[in-house]
């Protein structure tokens, strides 16, 4: 980042996330302008893309019924289609705001911990 960040205050450390301002025409009197969250730049084949950065986090396998630990290894299938089952709202809302933001890509990550609960 060139600028300061606006949103800190002092010395406060914050976390670096881009704003994309977008407007749209919806009709003649009205127009919508949505501020979109956007969180790297990535450079694929000389071209910049930017990219919206997501994670999933690890909760009680007896709950979710799935122990990543055990099966993000080998099965990554099984655990992407239970996070899809189990998390579809937070999945669906993430891809319409990196939609919404102009995004090119979006990245998810795993998030796990040493205890879960």
């Amino acid at each position: 980042m060139r600028e300061k960040n606006p949103f800190a205050s002092g010395d406060e450390e914050v976390a670096p996330v881009a704003y994309r301002y977008r407007k749209w025409k919806l009709d003649d009197t009205v127009s919508l302008v949505a501020r979109c969250e956007l969180n790297a730049v990535l450079d694929y084949k000389g071209q910049q893309l930017v990219c919206a950065v997501r994670t999933l986090n690890e909760f009680d396998p007896k709950v979710t019924g799935i122990d990543w630990r055990k099966k993000l290894e080998n099965q990554r299938g099984a655990v992407i289609a239970t996070e899809l089952k189990n998390n579809a709202n937070k999945l669906a809302k993430w891809t319409v705001q990196a939609l919404l933001g102009g995004a090119d890509q979006i990245k998810f990550g795993y998030v796990t911990r040493a205890h879960p609960r």
